[in-house]
This record gives C-alpha cells, sequence and structure tokens, in this order.
C-alpha cells in the first residue's frame, strides 16, 4: 500500500533542518531551508508524550528562537510538521 509522499525524518540526517544547541537550556533555535516546504508546525512533546509546546509556526528559510525556561529538565521529542512530511529529534533539556 502506498502512504502517499509522507515521510518521517530524523533531523540528524538532513541538511535542510538544523535545531540547536542539544543539550539546551532556556532556547532553542530551529532553521528549515526546503524548496518542497513552505510552512512548519512545531510541537514538542515530554518523554511521555504530551504536549509541552504547540502553538509555534516556522516559515521556510527562516529560524525561530523558541523559548523553553518553562520545560524541565529532560528528554523533549521535537516535532516539525508540514504539509509533506513529518520531521522528528529527540532534543535534551539540562
Amino acid at each position: 500500500g502506498q502512504q502517499g509522499n509522507t515521510g518521517i525524518f530524523n533531523f540528524g540526517s538532513l541538511q535542510q533542518i538544523r535545531s540547536y544547541p542539544n543539550p539546551f537550556s532556556d532556547r532553542i533555535t530551529l532553521f528549515l531551508n526546503s524548496a518542497e516546504e513552505k510552512n512548519a508546525h512545531i510541537v514538542i512533546y515530554d518523554i511521555t508524550g504530551k504536549k509541552a509546546e504547540d502553538n509555534l509556526c516556522l516559515q521556510v528559510g527562516s529560524s525561530i528562537i523558541i523559548n523553553t525556561e518553562q520545560l524541565s529538565a529532560g528528554v523533549y521529542l521535537l516535532k516539525l510538521v508540514t504539509d509533506k512530511n513529518t520531521y522528528s529529534s529527540k532534543m535534551v533539556k539540562y
């Protein structure tokens, strides 16, 4: 069965997405540069799968600084959802 053109990709394997620093403390900078994508919705999940941050949008070709002061130390899953793909990365807050 065809799943369409939607893929789930790890950030680490892609040139067009950069998220840093990792591990992070009070902020994460995220950059998306892709000819295929237009905008991305950013969702951050904690280790239990609960949404920690959900109302973030990123325009292609620009970067966003996400304030993470309110997040507790631990492991998070950062998801970037576009109309074509979902990209994810594990990030650690110290």
